[in-house]
């Protein structure tokens, strides 16, 4: 969707939260999942509300986290992340790492897939699957998309 007005303008930086704290925690520091504040924090959730991410239970939780250890092995192994559709088929990048396009071309990520955007900001991965969500008006105006659609080595810059 291509949407004006100034969204874009509030940003905040990528830093301390308590998905990317405990992903880091995980595979940094190896603390296992169960142990880690955002696992708690799911737990409250389903006692909550019944569900979250998918998960109405502990051993749903133990199996997601499970699964994301693949992933980052497999992303460690071969250096890139897969798109979320060939994770889960049925979802296709629904559900992956959903990116905005600021008016001034700058990617701001938002909502969905914070674990394999953690994964991939942990192995400073060169590139990475995303959901495309909203593009800035001006940024369409300016002719940005054509500028973001080239890879970086062809445009000459490093982003």
């Amino acid at each position: 969707m291509v949407v004006g007005g100034d969204w874009d303008m509030s940003r905040k930086p990528f830093g301390s939260q308590i998905k990317l704290d405990s992903i880091r925690d995980h595979f940094e520091r190896g603390v296992p999942w169960q142990q880690t504040n955002l696992f708690d924090w799911m737990l409250k959730q389903i006692d909550e509300k019944g569900r979250i991410d998918g998960a109405t239970s502990r051993e749903d939780l133990i199996r997601r986290y499970d699964q994301l250890d693949r992933i980052y092995d497999e992303a460690t192994r071969t250096g890139t992340l897969r798109p979320h559709g060939s994770v889960n088929p049925s979802r296709r990048e629904q559900g992956g790492i959903l990116v905005h396009i600021a008016r001034d071309g700058t990617p701001l990520r938002d909502g969905g897939g914070m674990h394999r955007f953690a994964i991939a900001y942990i192995l400073d991965l060169e590139k990475i699957p995303a959901q495309l969500g909203v593009i800035h008006a001006d940024a369409v105006t300016a002719g940005l998309m054509q500028v973001l659609r080239t890879p970086p080595a062809k445009r000459g810059d490093n982003g």
